[in-house]
């Protein structure tokens, strides 16, 4: 079979999470060290009744909670004698690639 040796190829099935129906989330590369691509430019189509509905329903949940977070108080919260600012935080925030 020496058409097997002409060209190689390599396929690869990677499935995404389901958030949710009608909602899509676009990668910007497909593997860690991959140029990225500029995702706004990815023409999605035309936008449905439910997908216009979600995003009405999003826009609306989240003035409400700018508003109830807006009217909460500071919570001060004790660090065990150690200040802010000395907290190793490096187990607990994530840096983006």
């Amino acid at each position: 079979m020496p058409y097997l040796t002409e060209k190689r190829v390599c396929r690869i099935s990677l499935p995404k999470k389901v958030v949710g129906s009608g909602i899509f989330i676009w990668w910007d590369r497909l593997f860690k060290g991959d140029d990225k691509i500029d995702i706004s430019k990815i023409d999605r189509g035309s936008v449905s009744a439910s997908s216009k509905q979600f995003q009405s329903n999003w826009e609306e949940a989240h003035k409400q909670f700018q508003q109830y977070t807006s009217a909460l108080e500071p919570t001060e919260i004790d660090c065990g004698g150690v200040a802010p600012d000395e907290l190793d935080m490096s187990a607990v925030i994530k840096e983006e690639d």
